[in-house]
């Protein structure tokens, strides 16, 4: 399902939360009080944008998602950000 969903989730996702994934996204990387140089594994990564938050914080960050797809987009919003497919599970 995500791989036929893959170019419109981020608009979708802006559209069905009416843009409030932006804000748990800035909650949650304040809340986890990352440094600078630490080590953050974003499962379930999607196109990246929690990783992107996180390494904006300064954390050293791989991505991974098991589709492929997914990871694709990602890889293409932050090269700097090591983004994999794998399943979490």
């Amino acid at each position: 399902m995500f791989a036929s969903i893959a170019t419109r989730y981020d608009r979708a996702n802006t559209i069905l939360s009416a843009g409030v994934h932006h804000l748990w996204r800035r909650r949650a990387v304040r809340r986890a009080g990352v440094r600078r140089g630490q080590r953050v594994l974003d499962c379930a990564t999607g196109t990246g944008d929690l990783a992107i938050r996180f390494r904006n914080a300064g954390a050293d960050v791989v991505g991974i998602d098991f589709t492929p797809e997914m990871i694709e987009l990602a890889r293409a919003k932050a090269p700097a950000i090591r983004f994999e497919v794998a399943d979490v599970t």
